[in-house]
């Protein structure tokens, strides 16, 4: 699933403490989720 991995890159990106990274990965996170959701 996308935003497994996506979560967990995340989460190996967060001890960098790249705030803007983490942003826009929620960000993209939220994407793949409405898209999933609409096309459910």
């Amino acid at each position: 699933m996308q935003i497994e991995i996506l979560q967990s890159f995340i989460e190996e990106c967060k001890p960098t403490g790249s705030i803007e990274f983490l942003q826009a990965a929620l960000k993209q996170t939220q994407v793949i989720q409405l898209k999933a959701h609409n096309s459910a």
